[in-house]
């Protein structure tokens, strides 16, 4: 008799098991690329947020060549929210459920990107936390985002037109 509820009850254990899992989120933005002297405005995404979002405390940190200087804003959807001026950490809450769970991607903020030289560097975000609507962390994966400045800047040449 305890052979029949052997399958059933591996089945209901994977399902059990299935359920406490918890799929991580992405942080996500297009490569970045420009010329010395550039500024470019990117967003940054995070990956769907099945239990909603309640905040966030990360700051970006460029890894390799300092190619660029970094700040990142938080989105408007976050009530209150914070960038140390010194660190560029952002800490950013939703008090009042303005950024719903969902599959869809969730905008966390903007990157202002200011070109200083020539090169490839990648962007990371270190998290302190980020936190969905039940408290809980939530589990975070990045690959990078990639900047890539090239070429050298071009001068503007005011004042050479002559007339005929």
């Amino acid at each position: 008799m305890m052979r029949s509820f052997l399958p059933i009850i591996l089945l209901l254990t994977s399902a059990l098991l299935c359920i406490g899992m918890v799929s991580a989120a992405e942080i996500f933005a297009e490569e970045i690329v420009c010329t010395p002297g550039e500024e470019k405005i990117v967003n940054v995404w995070l990956s769907g947020i099945p239990t909603g979002l309640t905040g966030y405390i990360m700051t970006p940190i460029i890894k390799g060549d300092e190619i660029a200087t970094v700040q990142f804003i938080p989105s408007e959807k976050f009530i209150l929210s914070n960038v140390d001026e010194e660190t560029q950490t952002a800490a950013a809450l939703d008090l009042y459920d303005a950024l719903l769970a969902g599959p869809g991607p969730v905008l966390l903020g903007t990157l202002d990107i200011s070109a200083l030289k020539t090169g490839e560097s990648v962007l990371y975000f270190e998290i302190t936390e980020i936190i969905d609507d039940m408290g809980d962390p939530i589990e975070i994966t990045q690959n990078g985002i990639k900047i890539q400045v090239l070429g050298e800047k071009i001068p503007i040449m005011v004042g050479l037109a002559t007339s005929l």
